[in-house]
């Protein structure tokens, strides 16, 4: 857990089709893609936020927490738990501007 707060990151990339997500320590981590038209939904995620405590914690620990989420399919995303409610809010109008059917609910 520690090692994760000194040299863990999150990023998340938009190309041509897909979002990429990557969590990381050290360079070592989990890359995950998600189709462009399949993501929908894109919005912030008060209630899937982390706790103070939580926050501490590496994402690939305990349940999918985060202050951005997306519809994928079935299933919810739940990414970039370190962001409060306002920087996950601008940060899905930016991601939004890249994935046009992400503004679009599912």
């Amino acid at each position: 857990m520690m090692l994760w707060q000194f040299a863990g990151r999150e990023t998340l990339a938009v190309n041509a089709t897909p979002l990429t997500h990557r969590i990381e320590i050290f360079g070592l981590g989990l890359t995950r893609h998600y189709a462009a038209a399949e993501v929908k939904a894109l919005r912030p995620s008060p209630e899937g936020g982390a706790t103070q405590y939580q926050a501490w914690l590496p994402p690939f620990m305990g349940p999918a927490r985060g202050a951005l989420a997306f519809d994928f399919g079935s299933r919810t995303i739940r990414l970039a738990q370190g962001l409060d409610e306002v920087e996950a809010r601008e940060l899905a109008v930016q991601l939004a501007t890249r994935l046009p059917s992400a503004a679009r609910a599912s």
